[in-house]
């Protein structure tokens, strides 16, 4: 925060296909970041995908929710279509994606 952030933004190990391997949960994250930081927006980010997983974020005590791959494949994106249809044929629920340290 010495550096201005305005807010901070809590991607935890449940994002789709990025970061490290042992790194920590939303879930443990955002109320770790909220309780050492008070004051400063905490934005969780991660796994969340629909309407439970905003009300968890919040529940865990975020300020909002960033939503990536979910929203990357409506018509508005300006993502290429081809990554579109890869992301929308995928139906292994994660289990294929390799993550590293």
């Amino acid at each position: 925060m010495n550096a201005g952030a305005d807010v901070l933004v809590a991607q935890g190990s449940d994002a789709g296909g990025h970061g490290k391997a042992d790194c920590a949960s939303v879930i443990s994250l955002v109320p770790e970041l909220a309780s050492e930081f008070p004051g400063v927006p905490i934005l969780a980010a991660g796994g969340i995908v629909d309407a439970s997983g905003i009300l968890a974020g919040l529940a865990l005590g975020a300020d909002g929710v960033i939503i990536g791959t979910r929203i990357a494949t409506c018509t508005e994106s300006a993502m290429a279509d081809k990554a579109k249809d890869v992301i929308l044929r995928t139906c292994d629920g994660g289990a294929s994606t390799k993550r590293y340290n």
